[in-house]
């Protein structure tokens, strides 16, 4: 007798004869991550700095460059949503412009500035208090400090990781100021700032020194 002869390729799964088409997911894209700056990043150079202060000093313009009101600084932002940074000096704001346009014409993507570093960072807590003080006395306006109309004191917070977190409440504003150095040099330096219920508990820490539990001038 002939031997049986072997069942047509996906006959056994019902397939009509034709082999069963499987659909494989692709896997997702790692995002990519942003440009940062690194020890090996162009900076602006002493040609870029001359020319920055030619063109500042004669009213002149430079493209990319203009003041942001809601950050009160210049911001820098070229062609292609490339983002350079923001400067508290127009001069260097117009230096880096000068930077990215360079390296864009040679075909390669400027790299933001590098973020300047808090003024807070390695300061004792005596020293931060009085860099809080001058701040207030002068009346210059910080970030995250603002006065807090339901309790009618000063407050100041910080965003860390997409969240705002709560410094506290002050009855001076130079508390308020104190508070939100120290978190800015807590976060320059890698740790979470500490919030004002952590300061109740006693888990005050951070890059600036020893953080008290009252700030300076007021309760948390």
């Amino acid at each position: 007798a002939a031997a049986p002869s072997a069942a047509p390729r996906g006959a056994a799964d019902g397939g009509g004869g034709q082999p069963r088409k499987y659909k494989v997911k692709a896997r997702p894209r790692a995002p990519r991550p942003p440009p940062s700056a690194s020890a090996n990043a162009p900076v602006p150079s002493k040609q870029h700095w001359q020319q920055a202060r030619e063109i500042v000093e004669s009213d002149g313009r430079v493209g990319g460059v203009f003041w942001n009101k809601k950050r009160n600084k210049w911001e820098v932002k070229l062609k292609s949503k490339v983002y350079i940074g923001l400067f508290a000096d127009k001069v260097e704001a117009t230096a880096w412009s000068l930077l990215g346009k360079e390296e864009l014409a040679a075909g390669r993507r400027p790299v933001p500035a590098p973020a300047p570093v808090p003024p807070a960072v390695g300061m004792s807590e005596k020293e931060l208090r009085a860099l809080a003080r001058k701040l207030d006395d002068e009346n210059a306006d910080v970030k995250g400090v603002g006065w807090g109309k339901e309790k009618r004191k000063w407050r100041a917070d910080i965003r860390y990781n997409g969240k705002t977190i709560n410094l506290g409440y002050f009855d001076e504003r130079a508390g308020a100021i104190q508070a939100r150095l120290r978190a800015e040099a807590q976060k320059y330096g890698g740790a979470k700032p500490t919030s004002a219920a952590e300061r109740r508990l006693g888990l005050a820490g951070g890059a600036a020194g020893a953080a008290g539990a009252a700030g300076a001038g007021g309760k948390a």
